[in-house]
This record gives structure tokens, C-alpha cells and sequence, in this order.
């Protein structure tokens, strides 16, 4: 079983972090908690209106049992 330096990594991963967000490539940091749920119910809404928009106005065709074709305007 390797033995891994924990502590090490952990620091070398906040260097790599700090230089990234100084160089600008991370704009934005990734989400750190969860949706709220009346959040994530809207969101899922609005996708599926979307979908539901595209397949009505013929921009959204299926290709194959799984997969789909998207024509963007």
C-alpha cells in the first residue's frame, strides 16, 4: 500500500490554486454548497421549457434512440 504525504499534496494543491487565480485561468470558483431547492426546481423548469420550445419549433430532432440534434439560431 503506497503512503501518501497528505499534508504535502494538500499544500502544493494551494500553491497550484493561488498561481492559477493570480495567472487569471480560474474566473470563477466552482459552486461550494448546495442549490436550494425552490432554486433547482426553477432551473429544471426552464430547461424543460426549453426543450419543450425547441422540439415545437423544429429545432430539436432525434437522431437516434438516445441521442438528439440541437440547431442553435
Amino acid at each position: 500500500m503506497a503512503n501518501y504525504r497528505w499534508e504535502e499534496l494538500k499544500a502544493r494543491h494551494q500553491q497550484v490554486r493561488q498561481l492559477l487565480l493570480r495567472q487569471g485561468s480560474l474566473k470563477r470558483l466552482p459552486r461550494s454548497r448546495p442549490r436550494h431547492p425552490d432554486e433547482e426546481r426553477l432551473l429544471i423548469d426552464i430547461a424543460v421549457r426549453r426543450i419543450r420550445r425547441a422540439r415545437a419549433e423544429g429545432r430539436l430532432a432525434k437522431i437516434d434512440a438516445r441521442r438528439w440534434r440541437l440547431q442553435f439560431r
